[in-house]
């Protein structure tokens, strides 16, 4: 877990940061989601961003909570923390049905319905988990 934290520190220090730095007016509160790949050729893991969002209690918190883990996200803690899921869901093709089907998509190009007022992408996120764990 250490070296992976290292990673994604490294990763942000040099990729993340400096993008952002020059507009602090729009990038000085957020959360960001990276992802670590195996890179089979170093045996060492690169970084990928899967998302960034404001830091709002209305982004999904992910591994935290945003109750319970509040002076660790608001920076009060003096350790940076990484939380890591190494487990995955092996049943991957019935996620992709149950996604499909609950957006409606048609598998050929977006979803057949655009609804800008579903409930934000952790909730859906929880449901699938809840439905996959039954």
């Amino acid at each position: 877990v250490q070296q992976i934290k290292i990673t994604i520190i490294k990763y942000w220090q040099e990729k993340i940061q400096p993008l952002l730095n020059p507009l602090p007016e729009k990038y000085s509160n957020y959360v960001i989601d990276i992802g670590l790949i195996e890179n089979k050729l170093t045996n060492e893991y690169d970084c990928i961003v899967i998302e960034m969002n404001p830091f709002e209690t209305s982004t999904g918190a992910s591994l935290f909570n945003w109750t319970t883990d509040s002076d660790q996200l608001r920076g009060q803690e003096n350790e940076i923390e990484i939380r890591v899921q190494s487990d995955y869901y092996p049943y991957i093709k019935d996620y992709i049905e149950f996604i499909l089907e609950v957006n409606q998509c048609d598998g050929k190009e977006n979803s057949s319905s655009v609804d800008h007022g579903k409930e934000p992408y952790f909730i859906f996120l929880d449901q699938m988990k809840t439905q996959f764990s039954l």
